[in-house]
């Protein structure tokens, strides 16, 4: 299933803002190594969703 143009500037939106919610835990001191590592890899992961979703998206600009 392909996504229209809007959905993926839509979809790109709500990366964002979960980056931020997850930059924010990694911020926090209330979290245990573990958590942090956990958060750190889905980071990751989802910093390469965006890369993604922006390319496709500057493509099609």
């Amino acid at each position: 299933m392909e996504l229209s143009q809007k959905e993926k500037v839509i979809a790109l939106a709500a990366l964002h803002k979960y980056m931020e919610y997850l930059e924010a835990q990694l911020r926090s001191d209330e979290i245990d190594e573990e958590a942090y590592a956990d958060i750190a890899n889905d980071a990751s992961v989802l910093e390469i969703l965006i890369y993604k979703t922006e390319q496709e998206l500057n493509a099609k600009a």
